[in-house]
C-alpha cells in the first residue's frame, strides 16, 4: 500500500501521535491533513467478559473542505489506517476503513469522520481456505497464525501472545495451540461453503475458553481466570514463521487512585446472575468418507461439446447415450481417448461414466429427458477368469482420486453400491440383453450346467499406513516388504471333480497349496466384496447389491445395508485410498450351460449408488428406533438446583471434543507418540487436574455467573492495558477490564470493569 494522507497531534499530556492512511492507489507524494479536536478514538465493545473475540473500531476525525472520495471503498482491507506513538516509536492501533462507510456533515463539509475496524473484525469478510491443496488436520497454532496473517497483509503486527493456562498434560511444555489439531473440513458446510476467518478464530478460541484481542503491536489470547490468579507466563509466536518462545505477559495490578480519574462520571451496577450454564457442542458429523460417485458438478462430457450425445434405435426403442469422465473425484480406466458411437461397441476393456435415457418410437418424442447416470465396467476377455493372466482382475477400474485425510477411532465402515450385468454398453433400464431371461442354475438342478459362482469384486482399501485384508487391518509395509510372496503364477486344476490349487514353479513343477492360501495370494492387498447369488436369480438386467453384512443386532447408528468392515481399536489416520476392480466373472459366463442354452458372455457391469460411510454402535440399544438420535449435538450443562433455574444464553461450539461415538470433523485431536489420536482431556493449571475443555469452560462460566458481580464504569486516565487488574478502594474489589474506549487526544479511557 501507499501512504496517501498523514497528520500529527499531541495528547493532553503531550504524548505525540501520528496518523497515517494508506491506499492501494499510487497518488504520488502523501498529503498532510488537519484533524479535529477529537482526532482519534478507539472503542473495544463487549457484552460479556468471556467473549472469544474482542474487536475494536476507530474514528479518525478530519477537518477538510474536500470530499476525499478515495477513502471511500467497497473493498475489504482497501484503505489502511495506522496510529503511532511517536514518543516510543510504537504502533498504537491499526485497522482498515470500513467498506461502504462514509460520513460527512451535509451542512458543513469541514468535518469528515473516517470509520475503521481492526484487523480481526476485517476477517468477517474473508472466507477460510485450505492451507494446502486439500483439507487436512492442522494444529490450532497453524490455523490461528495463518488466519491472522490474512488479517494483516501489510505485516504491521507479527506477534501473538498466548497464555499457558492449559497444557496437554501436567508435564507438557509445549503451548496448547501446538498440541491440538482440527480437520480443516470442519470449517466448511455440507455444500462445501467455507466459514469466514472470523468464525474460524471464534470457534478455536471459544473452545479453549479464552479471548483474542488486538492491542497495539500484537495479538493476545488471554484467560481472565489465569490473570486473576496472578499467572503471567505465556508463549510468544511469530505469526509469519510460527516460531515460538516462552515469555512473560506484562500484567500489572493497579489502583484507580494511582491511575487517576479523567472525568467523574462513574457508576456501579450488578451483573446478571445465572444458576444454569449450557454449552452446546455442534457436531459436524461425517457421513460418506468419499465423494459421490455420481456428481454432476464433477462429471464432464468426454466430447469437446458439453451437450454431445448419441442415439441408437433398437427394435422399437430409441436409446440416447453420452459419455463422461470425472474431473477430480474419481479415476477410471480409460482405454480410448474419447468414446463415441463409432467405437463404443469395440472397446475391449475399461470403465467410463455415461448418461442414458430412452423412449419408444411408438410414442411422440418426450418434451424433456430424464437422464440416468452410471459407471460402466467393460471387459471382453474370453474364458473363465482363472484361465486368464489375471491382469484384468488386478487392475482397478475405479480409483478414488480426491483423497482427504481422516482420523478414525474404532467403529465400522459400510460399503455399498448397486450393480447389474448386461450384454450391452447401454446402461438404461429399457435395454434387455439377448440372454436377458437366463437365470443362475446350479449343477444339482440341471445336468447340463457347469454351475455358477457368486459375484465377486476385488477391492483395495487403505487408510494411512494400514490396509484391510478382509479380516483385519494390517500395516501396508507387511505387504510391500513381502511382494515376492505374491508375485507367483497360480493355477487351478480339476482332479476327479475336485479343484486343486497350486503355484507354478520356475522348473515347471507344481507346488500344491490350500484354497485359503491360494485366495490370500490371489487377493494381494485387496479383499472381496461378494454377492451370494441364489438359484434362479436373473443374470442380466437386474440391479443387485453386495450381500448385506449389517445386522440390527449390531445396534449401529445411522445403519444401512452393505459390506461391514470393523475398524481397529487403535486410531487410523491418513488419506483414504480405494480401488474397485471389475467383478471376477466379467468377460466370462456368469452361468454356463453345457448344452449351449445358457447365458452368453458377460461383457458389461453397470454401477450406481456407491457409498462408503462411517458408523458406530449406539449408546442406547433401541431395536424399534424411537430413542435419541446419536447424531444430535452434545449438550453440557451445570445446574445447582432444578427447583429454580435461571439460564444463561447457550454457548455453541463448532469445535469440540471426541465425547461420543460418531465421526465428526469438529472433533479435536492430538498427537500420541507422533500419531494422531482424539483428545481425551487437557490439564488445567488453575484446577490442577485434567478435564475435557468443555468441562473447563462450563465450570468457568458457572463460577462467574453464580453470584452477583460488581460492574464499575468510569472515565480514567490512559495508564493501563486490557490485561491489567484494577482495584477500586471504596468497593474493596479487584476487577478486570471488560470493555474500553480510548480518546487519545484526551489521554482518557472510558472503561467497564467487572469483578471475576
Amino acid at each position: 500500500m501507499n501512504l496517501a494522507y498523514y497528520s500529527e497531534f499531541k495528547s493532553r499530556y503531550n504524548t505525540p501521535y501520528r496518523v497515517e492512511i494508506y491506499t492501494k492507489k499510487n497518488t504520488g507524494s502523501a498529503k498532510e491533513i488537519r484533524l479535529s479536536g477529537t482526532p482519534f478514538t478507539v472503542e473495544w465493545e463487549s457484552d460479556r467478559l468471556y467473549k472469544p473475540l474482542k474487536m475494536s473500531n476507530a474514528v479518525c476525525s478530519i477537518i477538510t473542505r474536500e470530499l476525499l472520495l478515495d477513502l471511500y471503498t467497497g473493498e475489504n482491507q482497501g484503505v489502511e489506517v495506522v496510529l503511532k506513538n511517536r514518543e516510543t516509536n510504537t504502533l498504537e492501533w491499526f485497522g482498515f476503513v470500513t467498506p461502504n462507510m462514509y460520513s460527512s456533515d451535509y451542512i458543513s463539509l469541514d468535518t469528515l469522520d473516517i470509520e475503521a475496524i481492526d484487523s480481526i473484525a476485517c476477517l468477517d469478510n474473508i472466507k477460510y481456505s485450505y492451507m494446502g491443496e486439500k483439507a487436512d488436520f492442522r494444529s490450532f497454532s497453524e490455523i490461528i497464525c495463518n488466519v491472522l496473517a490474512k488479517a494483516d497483509p501489510q505485516k504491521c503486527v507479527q506477534k501473538l501472545y498466548v497464555q499457558n493456562c492449559n497444557k496437554l498434560t501436567s508435564s507438557a511444555t509445549a503451548c496448547i495451540l501446538k498440541s491440538l489439531y482440527i480437520h480443516e473440513r470442519n470449517f466448511f458446510d455440507e455444500m462445501n461453503e467455507p466459514m469466514t476467518c472470523k468464525d474460524v478464530l471464534t470457534s478455536l478460541v471459544e473452545y479453549l475458553g479464552m479471548t483474542l484481542i488486538q492491542w497495539k503491536d500484537a495479538y493476545y489470547i488471554i484467560d481472565y481466570e489465569y490473570i486473576d490468579n496472578g499467572y503471567t507466563d505465556c508463549t510468544l509466536f511469530n505469526i509469519r514463521n510460527l516460531t515460538s518462545s516462552n515469555t512473560i505477559l506484562p500484567i500489572s495490578s493497579k489502583n484507580i487512585m494511582d491511575i487517576g480519574v479523567s472525568s467523574s462520571n462513574g457508576s456501579i451496577s450488578l451483573d446478571s446472575v445465572y444458576n444454569k450454564v449450557t454449552v452446546v457442542a455442534n457436531t459436524n458429523a461425517i457421513g460418506d468418507l468419499c465423494p459421490d460417485l455420481i456428481d454432476d458438478d464433477d462429471l464432464e462430457n468426454q466430447n469437446s461439446d458439453p451437450d454431445k450425445y448419441y442415439t441408437q434405435t433398437i427394435d422399437d426403442t430409441v436409446f440416447l447415450s453420452a459419455y463422461f469422465k470425472s474431473k477430480e473425484n474419481w479415476e477410471t480406466l480409460q482405454s480410448v481417448e474419447e468414446m463415441d458411437d463409432s467405437n463404443i461397441g469395440n472397446i475391449y476393456y475399461g470403465s467410463f461414466f455415461q448418461k442414458t435415457d430412452s423412449y419408444s418410437i411408438n410414442d411422440s418424442e418426450p418434451s424433456s429427458l430424464d437422464w440416468g447416470t452410471y459407471l460402466t465396467f467393460c471387459s471382453k476377455t474370453m474364458g473363465e477368469p482363472w484361465l486368464t493372466s489375471g491382469d484384468k482382475l488386478y487392475t482397478p477400474y475405479l480409483t478414488l482420486k480426491k483423497k482427504n485425510a481422516s482420523l478414525l477411532n474404532s467403529g465400522y465402515l459400510i460399503i455399498d453400491f448397486s450393480y447389474k450385468f448386461s450384454q450391452s454398453y447401454i446402461a438404461d433400464d429399457g435395454f434387455n440383453s439377448p440372454s436377458g431371461k437366463s437365470v443362475y442354475v446350479s449343477n444339482s438342478s440341471n445336468k447340463y450346467s457347469a454351475g455358477y459362482e457368486d459375484t465377486k469384486f476385488y477391492c483395495r482399501l487403505k487408510i494411512g499406513d494400514y490396509y484391510y485384508n478382509g479380516e483385519e487391518w494390517r500395516l501396508y509395509s507387511e505387504y510391500t516388504n513381502n511382494l515376492d510372496y505374491y508375485k507367483v503364477n497360480l493355477g487351478i486344476e480339476s482332479v476327479y471333480g475336485e479343484k486343486k490349487y497350486y503355484i507354478h514353479k520356475s522348473d515347471g513343477s507344481k507346488e500344491y497349496i490350500t484354497k485359503l492360501e491360494y485366495e490370500k495370494i490371489y487377493a494381494k492387498d485387496r479383499f472381496l466384496i461378494v454377492r451370494k447369488n441364489n438359484e434362479n436369480d436373473k443374470v442380466y438386467d437386474t440391479w443387485y447389491s453386495p450381500t448385506n453384512q449389517v445386522s440390527y443386532k449390531e445396534n449401529l447408528s445411522n445403519s444401512s445395508d452393505g459390506v461391514l468392515i470393523k475398524l481397529p481399536s487403535f486410531c487410523l489416520y491418513g488419506e483414504i485410498e480405494l480401488d474397485l476392480c471389475p467383478p471376477t466373472i466379467l468377460g466370462g459366463r456368469p452361468c454356463h450351460l453345457t448344452d449351449g442354452n445358457g447365458s452368453d458372455y458377460c461383457y458389461y457391469c453397470h454401477i450406481k449408488d456407491f457409498s462408503i460411510k462411517y458408523t458406530d454402535r449406539k449408546y442406547i440399544y433401541d431395536v424399534f428406533g424411537n430413542k435419541l438420535d446419536d447424531t444430535e449435538d452434545i449438550v453440557y450443562s451445570n445446574v445447582i438446583s432444578d427447583n429454580y433455574v435461571t439460564e444463561a444464553d447457550d454457548i455453541e461450539l463448532t469445535v469440540n471434543s471426541y465425547a461420543k461415538q460418531i465421526l465428526s470433523y469438529s472433533n479435536v485431536a492430538t498427537k500420541n507418540n507422533g500419531k494422531l489420536d482424539y483428545l481425551k482431556s487437557v490439564y488445567s493449571r488453575i484446577a490442577g487436574n485434567s478435564y475435557l475443555p468443555e468441562q473447563i469452560l462450563i465450570d468457568k462460566l458457572y463460577r462467574h455467573h453464580k453470584t452477583p458481580k460488581l460492574i464499575y464504569k468510569n472515565s480514567l486516565n490512559y495508564r493501563f492495558s486490557p490485561f491489567d487488574m484494577i482495584k477500586e478502594n471504596s468497593l474493596d474489589r479487584t476487577m478486570l477490564v471488560n470493555a474500553l474506549g480510548i480518546d487519545y487526544a484526551n489521554d482518557s479511557i472510558d472503561v467497564t470493569l467487572i469483578e471475576l
